[in-house]
């Protein structure tokens, strides 16, 4: 039997509903969190799945396989990276002043002209010594 002070219309019953309120405001806000996070997860899942196709087929003509083959990844670098095919940096250094940086590759050729260079194009050789990771 409730006392005086827990009738309805009490300070007491007051609190106790304002606390019932809040309790099942909360559980809907977990809720809808929830509901939110689950959307959230299934987005990032179809991104990565996304992702992980982004490069498919590029390279070859729209062929798409699941490693890519030497020959489709050299085709992506140059099609990503290989602006200007006629010419190509090389990395230098100088131990001994501690100089270094890049320069275009060339070999000494008599027959070159008055520099004595004969600048080296970019190709597909170059490409794959450059990730496999012999010539920087």
């Amino acid at each position: 039997m409730p006392t005086q002070d827990e009738g309805e219309g009490s300070p007491v019953q007051s609190v106790k509903s304002t606390r019932v309120a809040a309790v099942e405001r909360l559980r809907q806000e977990i809720e809808a969190l929830e509901t939110q996070t689950n959307a959230k997860e299934q987005e990032l899942r179809q991104l990565q799945i996304e992702s992980d196709s982004l490069f498919d087929g590029v390279g070859l003509g729209g062929l798409s396989s699941t490693v890519p083959l030497p020959e489709e990844k050299i085709a992506l670098f140059l099609n990503l990276f290989g602006a200007r095919r006629d010419v190509y940096p090389r990395y230098w250094e100088n131990p001994s002043s501690g100089k270094r940086g890049y320069s275009p590759a060339y070999v000494t050729d008599r027959d070159a002209g008055a520099s004595g260079k004969r600048y080296l194009a970019l190709d597909e050789g170059v490409i794959e010594r450059h990730l496999r990771g012999h010539q920087v």
